[in-house]
């Protein structure tokens, strides 16, 4: 879902706010997405939480539930109505929360080291440059890429460093617009 840049800094400010509360319920805020306009025309925030400290390859690490998800919805009514968030989003919206699902979203720089190994699934805003992939024969059939597929090799500096079509890529962490881990094949490999 596009967003607009306007909804996009209201999402970060939003962010900041929230993220502490459901910590304080015992959950991490993954993601938060505003959307100006929700399935039902008006405005929509989601959440996607998880545990804390969360494994999602782990078989026997918690798992998000509907009663998890009531739980932070539900503790955070007061704060929802505080002066302190309505200053920030004075408008009435539709509250969901969600489990991160197996396109478990990645936000922050370590993420992606700390989930390599794993494909995932990369937004940037714009393409990137030969200079900034650091791959020229990558480069060479993929000019106007914005969504990479691969496999995460970790981070180097503030790049994070992917396996795309089997070759080694970097793309800057500042042009991320969304990733998200691809655990479909992962979760079934520890199934089986």
């Amino acid at each position: 879902m596009e967003h607009t840049k306007g909804a996009t800094s209201l999402a970060v400010r939003i962010e900041a706010l929230i993220a502490p509360q459901v910590r304080a319920l015992g959950f991490e805020l993954l993601e938060l997405e505003y959307l100006s306009k929700g399935p039902n025309g008006g405005p929509m925030m989601r959440l996607f939480i998880d545990h804390i400290g969360a494994d999602p390859l782990n078989p026997n690490s918690p798992k998000i539930g509907l009663e998890d998800c009531v739980t932070v919805d539900k503790g955070l009514d007061a704060f929802l109505e505080s002066e302190e968030f309505t200053n920030t989003l004075p408008t009435s919206f539709t509250l969901e929360v969600s489990s991160p699902g197996v396109d478990r979203p990645i936000k922050r720089l370590p993420d992606f080291e700390k989930f390599k190994t794993l494909r995932a699934e990369i937004k940037t805003y714009r393409p990137i440059t030969l200079e900034e992939m650091g791959n020229a024969k990558y480069f060479e059939h993929h000019k106007k890429q914005k969504n990479f597929l691969g496999v995460l090799l970790g981070v180097e500096g503030d790049k994070i460093v992917l396996e795309a079509d089997k070759e080694r890529i970097l793309i800057p962490y500042s042009l991320v617009a969304k990733a998200n881990l691809d655990l479909a094949d992962s979760i079934v490999a520890n199934v089986e």
